[in-house]
């Protein structure tokens, strides 16, 4: 008897301490509050966006690759519209100008817009053909995503054709297609009749042939001819935006051309004038 009260008993303490095991289970996986946790399930996290290159890292970078003469890289600067508009050959014959003018950007700083990400203000002093020259320039930056992996990143791009205000050049002025050359009003400058200072100071060496000449000889609009060229050959000079020549020759100035010549001319960019500057010492005549 007394053996079987002690099986019970025993039985009784497993009972009694597998049930308190049971119940300690259970309290694990409740809340303080007593309600079960929800397993939330795995989200992916959105892409990292990095905060976008302030404006003028990409000035700094346009010096450094303008100096360089670097044509991809400094190309790749510009927005896809200014690209539009621009070809990377342009930017070549720009390149190629300031180094014959041996035009350096010698030193840059910002004046407003450093950390703000639209139009920017920079000072540049500009070494061209041994002189020193300040420019203010107002420069458009325009910024773009670009998503690499899961990560955005924002470039940043210059967004005007810039080059004109570095280089100093003005549009070369043109008519129905053709590039308008005028020829100088005065006296002679007595230097003209050096060959070597016509090489030295002509922007363009131009071999043309003529193709017509429409005299005009009428003393109240001052004109004494047009004449209509064909550019054949580049002695000196860049790529004009056009290889058909339109020369206004005026009463005071009546150099004659005949059609079918073939001339030498030495032209100089004056403010966005081709003009023949020495009058006609500025006209080689070619034998055929």
């Amino acid at each position: 008897m007394n053996k079987k009260l002690l099986i019970i008993l025993i039985l009784g303490i497993v009972v009694f301490f597998s049930l308190c095991a049971k119940n300690e289970r259970t309290q694990a996986t409740l809340t303080p509050q007593g309600v079960p946790k929800i397993q939330t399930p795995r989200v992916t996290p959105p892409p990292g966006i990095f905060t976008p290159l302030t404006p003028d890292y990409y000035i700094g970078k346009f010096v450094e690759y303008f100096n360089e003469r670097n044509v991809t890289a400094l190309y790749d600067l510009f927005s896809d519209e200014i690209k539009r508009n621009h070809s990377i050959k342009e930017l070549e014959t720009a390149l190629k100008f300031a180094e014959e003018h041996n035009i350096t950007i010698i030193e840059w700083r910002m004046i407003s817009g450093r950390f703000s990400y639209g139009n920017v203000t920079v000072w540049m002093k500009i070494g061209k053909d041994d002189e020193i020259i300040d420019k203010t320039i107002k420069i458009p930056m325009i910024y773009k995503p670009f998503r690499k992996n899961s990560e955005i990143f924002y470039i940043g791009y210059i967004d005007d054709w810039i080059l004109d205000d570095i280089l100093n050049q003005t549009k070369i002025q043109m008519e129905d297609g053709r590039v308008l050359v005028y020829v100088k009003v005065g006296p002679i400058d007595l230097r003209c009749f050096n060959g070597s200072y016509l090489i030295t100071e002509s922007d363009y060496i131009l071999d043309c042939t003529v193709d017509r000449v429409d005299l005009k000889a009428d003393m109240y609009s001052g004109i004494y001819s047009y004449v209509y060229l064909t550019v054949d050959r580049y002695i000196k000079g860049n790529q004009l935006p056009s290889n058909k020549l339109k020369i206004i020759v005026t009463v005071r100035t009546p150099i004659k051309f005949s059609e079918g010549e073939e001339v030498r001319l030495y032209l100089k960019n004056m403010e966005g004038k081709l003009t023949i500057f020495c009058q006609d010492l500025g006209v080689k005549r070619l034998g055929k």
